[in-house]
């Protein structure tokens, strides 16, 4: 096999860049958060975090309590696990539950938003998609439908706590 895939210039490159990928991890202390109409996101393996995946990207969303992302569908796929909180997904108009320790799979062209059933606490779901391939090819389509629910972006009650699930407790 070894002597085979010398030939092929495709299997070359793909040696080439996995011995070239200099950065295998990125710190929790080094993570970059963001607020956007989805939510308060981390990004982990990410061009932006310097990980050159051409594959797969990861990170990690926190949705605040009672608050919902906007409304939006990719032709790429996403799967979803929940870290803490529970919720549902609302999938072209189908409601969705999830909880703590759930796995949450999202087609391609499927209009969704996430929504926070908790008014307390806030929901931490970790996310991997295949955006990064079909970018790589060129093919990325990401479209917003709505913005977040006005009334329910970034509520906060009195006793609402901020706290991120232990395993990402550093990087928040």
């Amino acid at each position: 096999m070894e002597k085979f895939s010398r030939g092929v210039h495709y299997v070359q490159t793909a040696s080439e860049g996995r011995r070239r990928a200099k950065k295998r991890v990125v710190r929790a202390k080094d993570l970059k958060w963001e607020e956007n109409m989805q939510g308060r996101n981390a990004y982990i393996i990410d061009s932006i975090t310097g990980v050159n995946s051409k594959n797969l990207a990861m990170f990690i969303r926190e949705i605040p309590p009672g608050a919902a992302t906007g409304v939006h569908h990719h032709n790429f796929e996403a799967v979803g696990y929940v870290l803490e909180g529970r919720g549902h997904d609302i999938h072209d108009g189908r409601s969705v539950s999830w909880a703590k320790g759930d796995g949450l799979y999202i087609p391609p062209l499927v209009e969704h938003q996430h929504v926070n059933d908790d008014s307390k606490r806030s929901a931490w779901l970790l996310f991997i998609t295949n955006w990064p391939l079909l970018s790589h090819l060129g093919i990325t389509t990401f479209v917003q439908s709505a913005a977040a629910p006005h009334e329910t972006r970034g509520k906060r009650g009195r006793n609402a706590r901020r706290r991120a699930p232990r395993a990402v407790r550093a990087a928040h």
